[in-house]
């Protein structure tokens, strides 16, 4: 089964790549999405079918339906260019990564490094601001605040790791907080450098599927 799963999320995210590059597929690029955003919605569902954990699996369901819906108002932004469809997707994200830091605290408890290192996070971001070719404008703050909890949850995920056994939990426990903090700096350059590079949404979204692959497939193993 999770064979069939992996086959279907590499096809779905073959099929959104081509809505995203291909003139005349991107009308199906909403739909796209959220096929291959259901892929880890299904990965974390088979996780539950093969852990007896249901804490861990109704926490980190949660996180990822609300990814979920966060691909889907990014997804719907960039067909009408809407700064209210683009702050849902923000709001929805960030809610899933305050929801994945609840989720793994029930692993291992905040700690003032939870708190306290995300603000290097901050202080990237800030920079990262400054380069000649970005432009925020009114999306300063709320970026910044997604900053600070992506970084949190990176923190969160690390330190499950490195406190863990070494077991393949927290293994992808890590790599999956690795991969989503790396996935939401690209994000700055793909909506607000004003130099684009054609090979950002891909580099965004295959670390982003990644991450969120590996978070859901944690419940398997956990």
């Amino acid at each position: 089964m999770l064979i069939m799963l992996v086959m279907y999320y590499v096809i779905a995210f073959i099929f959104l790549m081509l809505t995203c590059y291909r003139e005349n597929l991107k009308r199906y690029h909403v739909v796209s999405k959220c096929l291959c955003s259901l892929g880890f919605l299904l990965v974390a569902v088979l996780g539950k079918i093969k852990s007896p954990d249901s804490l861990l699996f109704w926490r980190l369901f949660l996180a990822l339906f609300l990814c979920f819906l966060g691909d889907y108002f990014l997804a719907k932004q960039e067909k009408v260019e809407s700064e209210r469809l683009f702050l849902l997707g923000l709001f929805s994200f960030l809610l899933g990564h305050c929801t994945f830091l609840f989720a793994f605290c029930y692993v291992r408890p905040w700690n003032g490094y939870t708190l306290i290192v995300p603000f290097l996070g901050v202080l990237l971001a800030i920079g990262l601001l400054r380069l000649k070719y970005m432009r925020v404008g009114t999306l300063k703050l709320p970026v910044l605040i997604y900053a600070y909890f992506v970084t949190a949850l990176f923190v969160e995920c690390t330190q499950v790791a490195v406190h863990g056994n070494g077991s393949v939990f927290y293994v992808i426990v890590f790599l999956g907080g690795l991969l989503f903090l790396i996935s939401d700096e690209i994000i700055l350059f793909l909506y607000f450098y004003k130099v684009k590079y054609g090979i950002m949404k891909f580099l965004n979204l295959f670390t982003y599927y990644s991450a969120t692959f590996l978070l859901g497939l944690s419940i398997f193993y956990s």
